[in-house]
């Protein structure tokens, strides 16, 4: 079952942190994210969504945990589309991080 708990915990995880380094380094306040827990149907506000993906540098809809369908090359190894939705962010943040520093390199 989805909740955005869960979801925002994974996010984090996803990009390397902890769910309360998160929210502190979007300018959000943890007690936002700790009421989630106990709201299984709990959401966020837009105007927190869009400070978690600022700070993330993700969509806001990926904040919300909307589905969206990868833009997909056409020589993907098709392993990755076994790959959850936490785990598909984590493999393209590295993606970014290895092209960050090879743009950085050349």
């Amino acid at each position: 079952m989805f909740t955005m708990y869960n979801h925002l915990r994974d996010l984090a995880r996803a990009h390397g942190m902890s769910p309360s380094k998160m929210m502190v380094g979007a300018g959000v306040s943890k007690t936002a994210f700790s009421n989630l827990r106990s709201k299984p149907d709990g959401t966020i506000s837009p105007e927190t969504a869009r400070k978690i993906a600022d700070y993330l540098k993700v969509s806001v809809d990926e904040v919300m945990g909307r589905k969206k369908e990868p833009a997909l090359p056409d020589k993907l190894n098709p392993d990755y589309l076994k790959l959850n939705d936490v785990n598909r962010a984590a493999i393209d943040a590295a993606i970014a991080e290895l092209l960050k520093g090879q743009k950085s390199s050349d």
